[in-house]
This record gives structure tokens, C-alpha cells and sequence, in this order.
């Protein structure tokens, strides 16, 4: 649709507490990636009042993810939705693809040494980029940063699954898990639970 209809359609959830699943087109458009998450954005900020300070680390950790869809998954769409917890004072928040996963992402790489999902997921939680370009030391930084604002700054949980594994962050907890046998998300889920209500946080102070 175009982007006045989508503009017009996602406004009705400025005063409710959620934003339904939404499908996009996973390209590298800039313009498509932009109006996606700059609604989305606005939208959570006005549903929860959310402080200046936490809403630039929301927005940079959504976009961060937006782009590690785009950009790797090779996904024909991307999904995202949230849900608010006014009462609670948190928000919850997934955007997932259906799409090569993150052992498939390494796997173009011509010396790739990774070689199931449970490698893959910690290689990517260590930094490790999966992007083949001279820059590519520095790419693998944007999880690594989302999760340090998340975590250590608001005190939120951070929650990837991709492949037949998941890996899990939280104040106190670090661990990397093989899903039950039979289970497997083919493509990658990250979740963000987000606490709104500090005054303290700065997002600046997490950058690479």
C-alpha cells in the first residue's frame, strides 16, 4: 500500500495499547525501512508517553534490527508487532523474517568455519559479522550494542531464536539454548522486553 494508507491505518493505534503484526517487504529500500519503523516508532513512544531518553534507544534498537533483516535474511518480508504494558511499565516488542537464518547468512561467507545454528547465534552475539565487505570487522557491533542499552542500561531482556536455537539476555543471565527436537524457527525472532520509565538512561553512552 502506499505510504499515505499505511500512515492513515497505523494511526488508529496511537490510543490502544498494541501494534498488530505488520508485514513488509524485507528489500534494502531506504524509503520503505524508513516509514516502517519511523511509525512504528512514534506510535509505541505516544502509546506509553515514553521519556526522550528511552525513545532514542528504542529507535535505535529497532531500526538495528529492521536493517539486520534487510540486509541478511534474504526474507521476501519482515514481520514486527508490540504490545504495551502501561501497568507494568515495560513494552514488548518482536520483529522476525522468515528467511535464510543465521547459520545461512555465515554459510556465504568464502571462509566460514561455522557450521550449525548454535555456532551461528553465538557468533552473532559476539559481534561477529556476517556481511563480507572490508567494513564487515565493524558490522557485527549493532547486537552487541542493542543488547548493552537494553540490558545493562534499562535492565530489559533480550531474546533471539534462529535456527533450532535460541539465545537469551538478561541482568544476571547470558546463556545460548538448543530448542527442544522437532522445533526450529527457520529464519530469526528477536524479542525486546523494554523498560520505559528510566530517567537516568542515555543511549550515548552504549555507542560503539
Amino acid at each position: 500500500m502506499r505510504r499515505t494508507e499505511f500512515l492513515a491505518i497505523m494511526e488508529k493505534y496511537s490510543a490502544k495499547s498494541y501494534i498488530p503484526i505488520v508485514s513488509f517487504a524485507a528489500s534494502e529500500n531506504i524509503d520503505d525501512k524508513e516509514a516502517i519503523s519511523s511509525v512504528v516508532e512514534n506510535i509505541l513512544i505516544r502509546q506509553l508517553n515514553i521519556r526522550p531518553n528511552v525513545a532514542m534507544g528504542l529507535k535505535y534498537m529497532v531500526e538495528e534490527t529492521l536493517d539486520n533483516i534487510t540486509e541478511h535474511s534474504k526474507s521476501k518480508r519482515g514481520f514486527i508487532m508490540a504490545q504495551a504494558y502501561p501497568r507494568k511499565g515495560y513494552l514488548d516488542i518482536c520483529m522476525a523474517d522468515n528467511g535464510v537464518t543465521l547459520l545461512g547468512s555465515y554459510k556465504k561467507l568464502a571462509d566460514n568455519e561455522i557450521v550449525d545454528d548454535l555456532e551461528a547465534i553465538k557468533a552473532a552475539n559476539r559481534g561477529i559479522s556476517s556481511k563480507n565487505l572490508p567494513e564487515a570487522e565493524n558490522r557485527g557491533y549493532g547486537i552487541q550494542t542493542s543488547k548493552r542499552m537494553l540490558v545493562e542500561g534499562l535492565g530489559g531482556q533480550y531474546l533471539m531464536i534462529s535456527g533450532s536455537c535460541m539465545y537469551l539476555k538478561s541482568p544476571g543471565h547470558d546463556n545460548v539454548y538448543s530448542v527442544p527436537d522437532g522445533l526450529r524457527w527457520n529464519g530469526t525472532i528477536v524479542a525486546l522486553r523494554i523498560p520505559v520509565d528510566s530517567s537516568q538512561f542515555n543511549y550515548v553512552n552504549y555507542l560503539e
